[in-house]
């Protein structure tokens, strides 16, 4: 090619260089609105064979939607209207998957806005009851967050009411069947607090010898403060209640003896 083509074509291409970075607006990064996921049918079409597969990979794209090609979307920006529909589509494809209720409760859950962290926990909630005996770890952390963060003692009593009701004692850690009992001591609510512990304690479902002592020295906390109030008359009827457990009080505590000499 002649010289004086070539030092066109390098012209050109600096002209063209210069009009777009005069003239045309630089790129900007935009954040993609997180759209509805969807339906159940079509999503199981699509997974060919391997729901659990599909849902994996929808996690991980759920997940990762904070973090967009040149952008970084804080999680209390997206729509949890519609966080919670992809959860659940990921729920059904995968009904053993337990991180959708982990990002739930302790990813989308915890961020800085109340309205936001509701919607989890009752997504939580929800999803608690269709399978209460699977699910109880994320509930109990969804019913302390509703206790302590958002200061919602009716809505953390309900949730604690539930979790005792709905798993099988057999199942489940005893201090999450407990969680209702330290509410109602917490609002004062000394005697139902005292019945169901003292319930729990009889009926054996507390077996661990550490956590028997430590529940029989709270419900003897609670006997002793509603003597105080004048809600047990005399201390002899205090000294009957007490008596029921007596006997399981040094069983356990024998047994935490025995512990202690095999450490």
């Amino acid at each position: 090619m002649p010289w004086f083509l070539w030092a066109l074509l390098f012209f050109a291409f600096a002209a063209q260089i210069g009009f777009s970075r005069s003239v045309l607006p630089p790129p900007e990064a935009k954040a993609e609105e997180l759209h509805a996921p969807p339906g159940d049918a079509a999503l199981r079409l699509s997974a060919l064979g391997e729901p659990p597969v599909l849902a994996r990979l929808l996690m991980l794209s759920l997940q990762g939607y904070d973090n967009q090609k040149g952008v970084s979307v804080p999680l209390r920006n997206l729509d949890y209207a519609v966080v919670g529909e992809w959860l659940e589509r990921i729920v059904a494809l995968d009904e053993r998957a337990e991180y959708p209720h982990f990002s739930a409760a302790k990813i989308y859950g915890v961020v800085n806005d109340d309205n936001r962290r509701r919607l989890m926990i009752e997504w939580v909630w929800r999803q608690f009851v269709k399978a209460p005996n699977e699910r109880w770890e994320w509930m109990a952390f969804a019913t302390n967050l509703a206790h302590y963060v958002l200061k919602d003692d009716k809505l953390a009593l309900a949730m604690a009411v539930e979790l005792r009701e709905k798993t099988d004692p057999e199942k489940v850690p005893a201090w999450t069947r407990q969680l209702e009992i330290f509410f109602r001591e917490n609002a004062n609510e000394y005697e139902a607090a005292a019945e169901m512990l003292s319930r729990q304690l009889l009926d054996g479902e507390i077996t661990d010898p550490h956590e028997f002592v430590f529940a029989y020295d709270r419900l003897e906390g609670m006997l002793e403060e509603m003597t105080k109030r004048g809600e047990i008359q005399s201390r002899e009827h205090l000294a009957r209640e007490l008596r029921k457990l007596e006997s399981l009080r040094e069983k356990y505590l024998a047994q935490f003896e025995e512990l202690q000499k095999g450490n």
